[in-house]
């Protein structure tokens, strides 16, 4: 982009004032009639802003909506408006950017204004025909229980280009491949001819493979030069075994040819892939391949004999050979165009993306069950906010333990163009953890009750779009492996497998929006016994500001500090306990157990190894114990008592400025009672007595309602109350 600068302000230099003005104006639109919007946009930024007229920024307007800039492209829309500019583009590109911000009225005045400024028989008739259409049963959509919280896999792995296609690995869980038009891709930019053109070509998609290590993603790489050409390579998936890769390859990105390549990792030496002989015809725009297995292919394609536009098919492969390609039905396909099939394991779920109205954006992803009541499909459902936005949604595939997904979106708040997402499934889906070799609903007759015996529709609590008040079922109950955060010796900062852990558990707070987490945080002896104490708060708080940033509230959160008073290993094992000790545990409170199974994933260790004071604390959290608050204070407390006392702990709220210090872990509240007075006598007169349960101090409602579980609460309530 710097060169293409240079280069105009030299040959602007050789230009009176006028002609450099229109050289610009030429450049930037040119750069946009080939995509090349970031450049677009940047020839714009380059000229003083007096010489800008409308079309400039229009220019500008169109180049920041398809950069995901919603809002910078209506200001400069409305700019150009100003500036006496009534090119009818103004007015689509309007529309577009309030859809993309989910304004659908202002959308639709927009794309009203827009066909008043085109011909009747203008080929975009019947889209913003239909775009209104649309408009218009988004008004009256209703609001989609969530079923995942997504999020952008972040700038290691997309970019302002698009990133498309998103595959898993057959082999490595944590392994995504995916195609991308990325800047540096193979053969350089290119015009539609496939010739060297550096000033207004653009990049052809190149495949790719990235991975997460340790909570952090490895670098993007760029398969070899075999694979990867100067023509477009749409990756499509393996096969069973991860073996061999399929994907497209052709001078445009809606045709080509489907080619396998033995995939052998890393190794130089290679063979060049070989063309696929099938029923699958990319050279027709044929696309979307999904590999069931090795025998079994479901794929979009705008043949003949379809309901309109592109329609899903299956293909089967019997004796070696593949067979016609199959229509899935009308109760799948429609008269828009149906894209992007995933087929879940045992085969009773299918995801795909579609463009009818009934969503809402261009492409949503839809999911329909095959039912053995009807012996066909169920009425396809949107699966709503926020894995549908205002804008293209597509590509979707589930991981294998049926807890997450992956798919593509030109959504606001990307890095530009297409980005790649990832869902965290709020219901899993236990279909994918069935197999069978035939889809149900390829089979003549469908043998035995096992078949079906899980939900087939695991996103069934997502009311349909025209029923509000649709009854939501009992959803499944999901597994969640709660992990503890692990320190060095000294240090407060979190590593990446800290981090890969808190993003699980934000992760799940954010799922289920009543959970609290307690944050039980534990040292060696680093210093003396009241730094100790004050340490653990501090690594509790940098944990809990950690979750704050990622947008859990913090009265959701709380920090209990027990300094070297409880360590897990005995000090006589110097590593074994630096590894061990250095920790904060995770407590999850107040989630629903017929929602969610919390699994702790606690160390093992041995016995012999285990400390007795360990033991004490495990005892006292998991039954009701008193302690004494001898002291709220902004720093930190140094006194003999907490010095010597190792049943001392501190306990912090983020977003509280004060440090709550307690001593005891009293079973009895005659026992807390005691050490209350011999404080008072020794002139705290503050000390308290406070109930614990599970490590969580205990509210007067919830006192209340433990009376009968725990008797000598009412000895508490006598005399505290």
């Amino acid at each position: 982009m710097k060169r293409l600068l240079f280069s105009i302000f030299v040959l602007c230099l050789l230009f009176t004032q006028m002609q450099a003005q229109e050289f610009l104006i030429n450049t930037a639109s040119n750069l946009l009639a080939k995509g090349r919007y970031k450049d677009a946009r940047s020839v714009v930024d380059a000229m003083k802003e007096e010489d800008r007229d409308g079309q400039a920024y229009l220019i500008r307007g169109i180049a920041s909506y398809f950069l995901n800039d919603a809002d910078g492209a209506i200001s400069d829309l409305a700019r150009a408006y100003k500036e006496e500019e009534r090119n009818p583009l103004l007015f689509l590109y309007n529309a577009r950017s309030f859809y993309a911000k989910g304004n659908y009225e202002d959308a639709a005045l927009h794309y009203k204004l827009y066909l008043k400024g085109i011909p009747a028989d203008h080929k975009d008739v019947p889209y913003i025909t239909n775009e209104i259409k649309r408009c218009a049963v988004n008004l009256r959509m209703s609001e989609s229980l969530s079923i995942a919280y997504v999020e952008n896999l972040g700038q290691a792995v997309n970019t302002e280009f698009d990133e498309v296609r998103p595959v898993n690995s057959p082999n490595y869980i944590n392994k995504y491949y995916f195609s991308s038009n990325r800047d540096m891709s193979t053969g350089g930019p290119r015009d539609v001819d496939g010739l060297k053109d550096d000033l207004y070509g653009t990049y052809a998609m190149d495949m790719y493979s990235v991975e997460l290590v340790n909570g952090n993603w490895t670098p993007v790489f760029a398969f070899n030069s075999l694979q990867n050409t100067s023509k477009q390579e749409i990756i499509q998936g393996f096969n069973s075994d991860g073996s061999e890769l399929y994907f497209l390859q052709g001078s445009k990105s809606e045709e080509g040819r489907l080619y396998t390549d033995p995939f052998a990792g890393d190794a130089q030496e290679r063979a060049f892939p070989k063309e696929v002989a099938s029923d699958f015809h990319g050279a027709i725009g044929d696309k979307d391949l999904f590999v069931f297995n090795d025998s079994i292919w479901i794929f979009a394609s705008k043949r003949k004999g379809g309901y309109g536009g592109y329609d899903l098919y299956s293909m089967r492969k019997t004796d070696g050979a593949w067979q016609e390609a199959v229509n899935l039905g009308p109760e799948i396909n429609s008269a828009y165009d149906d894209v992007s099939p995933f087929v879940s394991r045992g085969s009773k779920v299918l995801l795909f993306s579609s463009n009818r109205l009934e969503g809402y954006g261009g492409f949503d992803i839809f999911v329909s069950g095959y039912s053995k009541n009807i012996m066909g499909w169920e009425k396809v459902r949107n699966l709503g906010p926020p894995v549908n936005s205002p804008k293209d949604d597509l590509g979707i595939i589930v991981s294998g333990d049926g807890t997450q997904a992956v798919f593509y979106s030109d959504r606001l708040k990307g890095f530009g163009g297409f980005d790649i997402y990832l869902a965290y499934l709020k219901t899993q889906m236990i279909d994918q953890l069935e197999f069978t070799d035939v889809p149900v609903w390829m089979q003549t007759e469908v043998e035995g009750e096992e078949n079906f015996a899980e939900v087939r529709d695991p996103f069934e609590d997502v009311p349909s779009p025209d029923n509000k008040d649709e009854e939501v079922p009992q959803e499944a109950a999901r597994d969640y492996l709660n992990q503890g955060i692990q320190f060095t010796e000294n240090g407060d900062d979190l590593n990446a497998n800290a981090k890969y852990a808190l993003n699980n558990l934000v992760n799940i707070m954010k799922i289920y929006p009543g959970i609290k987490v307690g944050l039980f945080s534990n040292t060696t002896s680093v210093g003396m016994p009241d730094f100790n104490l004050f340490y653990t708060a501090k690594r509790g708080e940098r944990v809990a500001e950690f979750l704050s940033e990622q947008g859990i509230q913090q009265n959701r959160i709380f920090i209990f500090g027990k300094g070297d008073n409880f360590p897990m290993v005995k000090s006589s094992e110097p590593r074994l306990a630096g590894l061990n000790n250095n920790r904060v545990d995770i407590k999850i409170y107040d989630y629903d157990a017929s929602k969610l199974r919390v699994v702790d994933d606690k160390p093992v260790i041995k016995a012999e190894l285990t400390d007795e004071r360990a033991e004490i604390w495990n005892e006292a959290y998991n039954s009701l114990f008193y302690a004494v608050q001898i002291a709220e204070t902004s720093q930190m407390l140094r006194t003999d008592l907490v010095k010597t006392r190792k049943d001392a702990f501190v306990i912090k709220s983020p977003g509280r400025e004060n440090y709550q210090y307690y001593i005891g872990l009293f079973k009895t509240y005659g026992e807390a009672r005691g050490f209350k007075n011999e404080m008072l006598r020794n002139n705290m007169l503050n000390a308290t007595v406070v109930p614990f349960l599970y490590g969580r101090k205990m509210t007067e409602d919830q006192v209340s309602e433990k009376l009968s579980a725990f008797p000598d609460l009412a000895e508490y309530l006598k005399f505290e109350k």
